[in-house]
């Protein structure tokens, strides 16, 4: 009897340690993840941007919510916690777009998304989408006549303060670009350097094409006009083309409308234009 007693102890406390053993070698569970949404890319406007981005490979599956939208003001998202990152107060929508309005154009705003899924009382966060930066641009339009029309000639832009100028020793310090013409008597956008006897005083002005605009989104199109390949002067040539323009430590941008006025001297260009606030940032 008590042969068999122990028989059965032995056996039940093997199959105890089996089971036991068993247990420690399954793998733990692996918490439920997603993938983010990817290549986040932005359109910036006069006081709002325009965000894209690809949608997550998880979209559709059973409690997806759709996406959070995050922005932080001159600065990115790199080492932050899911606290600091709740306090940013991301924007929930459920396209793969979003317009973030209302921005201010003197700072630099970073934004990126990520994927959300709520089942019953869980909520799932996939990870933060690439970053991208950008901030709003300060848009206006106006007529500009080349220089050679006459001292009162509305010839020059002040793009800081959205007006155009007369080509006068007053508005020295104001001016960024003037209507001028080169060699051949074609019309030309021309750094204030350019301006006779203004070679010490002028601003120092940059200009490069970059092309024609897409449909529906004119300034908008190029969002980096950058500095390679910029000039003093730029000769124009067809209309509704985008010029970048490097204007001491700020960037602009002119949309060559279309051409006005009759035979020279009385020639000149209806433009929008876009001004960049934040010194030495091209990203807009």
């Amino acid at each position: 009897m008590k042969r068999a007693i122990f028989i059965a102890f032995v056996i039940v406390g093997a199959l105890v340690f089996l089971l036991a053993c068993d247990k420690s070698t399954d793998p733990d569970p692996e918490p439920e993840t997603f993938d983010p949404p990817t290549n986040l890319t932005y359109l910036t406007y006069q006081d709002s941007v325009k965000l894209a981005w690809n949608a997550s490979p998880d979209a559709g599956d059973d409690g997806f919510a759709g996406y959070l939208v995050y922005r932080n003001d001159n600065l990115g998202f790199a080492g932050m916690t899911e606290e600091q990152l709740a306090g940013l107060s991301p924007m929930l929508v459920t396209d793969v777009n979003a317009t973030m309005v209302g921005l201010a154009s003197s700072i630099k705003h970073f934004f990126a998304v990520r994927a959300i899924k709520v089942e019953g009382d869980d909520t799932t966060l996939s990870s933060l989408s690439n970053a991208v930066d950008t901030s709003p641009t300060i848009w206006f339009s106006d007529t500009i006549w080349e220089v050679e029309g006459g001292a009162e000639a509305l010839s020059a832009i002040d793009f800081r303060n959205q007006r155009v100028l007369p080509m006068t020793g007053a508005n020295l310090t104001f001016i960024d670009i003037y209507l001028g013409v080169d060699e051949s008597n074609d019309l030309a956008l021309k750094s204030p350097r350019l301006f006779p006897g203004w070679a010490e005083g002028g601003r120092e002005t940059y200009i490069k094409l970059l092309g024609v605009p897409e449909e529906g989104k004119g300034l908008a199109t190029y969002n980096t006009p950058g500095t390679v390949g910029t000039t003093e002067m730029v000769i124009l040539g067809q209309p509704q083309r985008i010029y970048a323009i490097k204007a001491g430590s700020n960037y602009g941008k002119l949309y060559l409308v279309s051409f006005v006025g009759g035979a020279p001297p009385t020639r000149g260009i209806y433009f929008e234009a876009a001004f960049q606030d934040v010194e030495d940032y091209a990203r807009f």
